[in-house]
């Protein structure tokens, strides 16, 4: 069943509400110019073509924020169970399909493989301290990852904000 949401929300399915990244980190400048810690959740990150551009471009207009910490995650399949609640929901398909080298590496997802993921993070981190000056520079965590690949990424921080 879909509920009418009378033009409230600009998205073709009727049903979602998260903001456009514009209006958050806005919303984000807000919080921290009234004196609050802010904190940014990057996840999922899925290397669709063209992706170190797409996330760079976003750190480069998102530099003039100071969040205390940006935690990263990436695309993790959930199952069956995200694609039968899309359906009943009536949201569109996702545009992406997920690779066909998905792995189970940690708990019951499966992901992108160990090597993938270590490569996403480090590229991301490199961007993150490319943008943001020493002094200024938020703390990266991840997001249900091993130690393993924590540690082959330079992000040691523990510190998720799910967690």
């Amino acid at each position: 069943m879909r509920v009418p949401m009378s033009g409230l929300f600009p998205y073709p399915d009727g049903l979602r509400i998260t903001p456009n990244i514009v209006d958050r980190l806005k919303a984000s400048r807000e919080c921290e110019f009234m004196g609050f810690e802010t904190r940014w959740r990057i996840d999922p990150i899925i290397p669709v073509e063209g992706w170190r551009e797409i996330y760079m471009e976003f750190f480069q207009k998102a530099s003039s924020s100071a969040p205390r910490r940006i935690t990263l995650g990436i695309y993790r399949a959930m199952g069956k169970g995200l694609k039968k609640f899309s359906g009943k929901w009536g949201l569109q398909p996702m545009p992406w399909s997920p690779p066909n080298d998905m792995v189970k590496d940690r708990g019951a997802h499966y992901q992108l493989p160990r090597e993938s993921r270590i490569e996403i993070y480090k590229e991301i981190k490199s961007m993150i301290k490319a943008v943001w000056p020493p002094g200024k520079r938020p703390e990266i965590a991840l997001c249900k990852e091993t130690g393993e690949v924590r540690e082959a990424s330079g992000i040691m921080s523990k510190r998720c904000n799910c967690e």
